[in-house]
């Protein structure tokens, strides 16, 4: 059975992953001993800086004409893969820059709540009526998941309940926004369509890629070997790899979809397609296992706050584990080198143009 073997697979990685996080975070954590560093000033002005310098390179780009403005929410990915591979590949890694400058910049405002609440509230207000409802809608979300987070974190901590209530309320918010796009993006009236012709987003192409490949797969579909290896080579830019760069994602829309793919369509892969085409319930307790270590660890190191940018980087990961479901099961780590390693690299070196003033006191969380 189709159904129950996909809901075995997502189990099973589940379960292996929540095991090994919390068995390996346990042998070096107590709760009371996770700090968060006072960001400096310094840290906020350049993410500042770099935020408003993202945006007027790409503004820049679109008046000289190399980016042309887009036409609806699947063109704007379709001039994006119209841009030469290295200035394509620059602005993706600046746009997921500037968003953990973002964050940085959120986490300096909370960690000055009595003094700055007001910024705060303003940002949140700002946030929410600039919502597009016919555009993406990660953005928007993973902003408010990280105020969310930080309000817990430094104001005053959520129960469970209110928590539950949350969650419940944003994936139904998520969906009607994913049902609205649809709507608009198919051109028909409200009358047109009936409530389940309408797609949910990501929700139903998930599932609905893993159906199609595990059948295909069954029927004999050849899958190439290298495509099992690519999350090991992901993190290395494609102008520099003396063959051709392979994801999950693009394969899928070559083999299957390329039209749509031609006119600017994107899909999400999904873990539950990897492991429908890969070697099964093994894979997903090994992928699982190994993903549940690495960021035991990693989440370890981070709680002992001996960086500035520690605690902003346990928020991303925290807001970015969608990922791992949505897209492959080892992509998290793929924007840990090509994001944020480099973003800490350009948030230092520029910030110490700045000032080399320090705080180093930190915050108990």
């Amino acid at each position: 059975d189709e159904q129950f073997y996909l809901t075995s697979l997502g189990f099973v990685f589940m379960l292996s992953f929540v095991t090994a996080q919390r068995m390996f975070a346990r042998s070096t954590y107590s709760p009371g001993e996770s700090f968060a560093h006072v960001i400096p000033k310094r840290i906020f002005n350049f993410c500042f800086v770099l935020i408003v310098l993202q945006f007027f390179i790409f503004s820049g780009l679109q008046l000289a004409g190399v980016v042309r403005t887009a036409g609806g929410y699947g063109d704007s990915y379709l001039r994006i893969q119209e841009l030469p591979l290295a200035l394509g590949q620059f602005l993706k890694i600046l746009g997921g820059i500037a968003f953990f400058a973002k964050i940085v910049m959120l986490v300096w405002l909370f960690q000055r709540w009595d003094t700055h609440k007001n910024w705060i509230y303003a940002f949140i207000v700002f946030t929410l009526v600039t919502i597009d409802p016919g555009g993406g809608r990660s953005s928007v979300f993973l902003t408010l998941f990280t105020c969310l987070i930080l309000w817990d974190h430094f104001v005053k901590s959520l129960s469970r309940n209110q928590l539950l209530f949350v969650g419940i309320l944003s994936i139904l918010m998520f969906s009607a926004l994913g049902m609205y796009r649809s709507y608009a993006s198919s051109g028909a009236s409200l009358g047109d369509q009936g409530l389940f012709d309408v797609g949910l987003g990501e929700f139903d192409v998930l599932w609905g890629n893993a159906v199609e490949l595990l059948r295909a797969k069954v029927n004999g579909f050849y899958v190439p070997p290298q495509l099992y290896f690519s999350e090991l080579y992901a993190p290395i830019p494609s102008n520099i790899l003396p063959f051709d760069k392979l994801s999950y994602s693009i394969w899928y829309l070559d083999e299957f979809y390329p039209i749509y793919k031609a006119e600017g369509g994107g899909n999400m892969f999904g873990l539950l397609a990897q492991l429908s085409i890969g070697f099964g319930i093994f894979e997903g307790v090994f992928r699982g296992l190994l993903l549940g270590w690495f960021l035991g660890w990693l989440t370890s190191y981070l709680r002992k706050g001996m960086h500035w940018w520690s605690y902003p980087v346990l928020v991303y990961n925290t807001i970015w584990i969608f990922y791992t479901v949505r897209d492959s099961s080892f992509s998290l780590i793929n924007n840990l080198f090509q994001v944020i390693l480099a973003g800490v690299l350009i948030i230092n070196l520029g910030s110490s143009l700045i000032g080399n003033s320090r705080e180093i006191d930190v915050l108990k969380s």
